[in-house]
């Protein structure tokens, strides 16, 4: 992303923030899409071609034939899911890193999606810091948190839409060197 950001000429100094206790300085960067190789992956989305066919054939109420109502057929509810895919989507965000080091303390990231996309919102945050790894000091990221904002059935061609909120968050650790 810092690759990105530098490439598209967009990173810029945003102020000084605390974090853990200490001064960071927080550049802020965007990325157009056409600079963008960021991929945006979300599950789950049903498949509206795999839900079925429902076929009701009229029944009578009351023991009158032709008073409207009840219905009777088959409805097969076998739904398949698919995740939202969109390559090279562009993006812009933060970078934190310490004044002392260099080291890249936080990084926060929002996607930029079409209006038109089931996929409204993704901001991502991760949280970096030293981690022991098998003797070795290294700068991992220790912790992330993802927001999102989807239209679970936003590619039903339904003329209304509800939105579904998720907060995903991950906390990393036991990192080991490979064998």
């Amino acid at each position: 992303m810092f690759h990105e950001a530098t490439d598209a000429g967009t990173v810029k100094w945003a102020r000084w923030e605390v974090v853990n206790g200490k001064n960071a300085a927080v550049f802020s960067f965007q990325v157009p899409k056409k600079k963008a190789h960021l991929a945006m992956n979300v599950c789950c989305f049903p498949e509206v071609d795999s839900a079925g066919k429902a076929v009701f054939t009229s029944a009578a109420i009351g023991g009158v034939s032709g008073g409207g109502g009840g219905a009777s057929g088959n409805f097969q509810t076998d739904t398949n899911w698919h995740p939202f895919k969109q390559n090279s989507v562009g993006y812009h965000g933060e970078l934190f890193i310490d004044p002392d080091t260099g080291v890249v303390l936080r990084l926060i990231t929002e996607m930029e999606p079409k209006s038109s996309d089931v996929v409204h919102q993704q901001d991502t945050r991760v949280d970096y810091a030293p981690v022991d790894v098998g003797g070795k000091p290294l700068v991992l990221p220790v912790k992330s948190w993802v927001i999102t904002e989807v239209v679970p059935n936003g590619d039903s061609g339904a003329g209304g839409f509800s939105t579904r909120c998720t907060l995903f968050a991950s906390d990393y650790k036991n990192y080991e060197l490979p064998h």
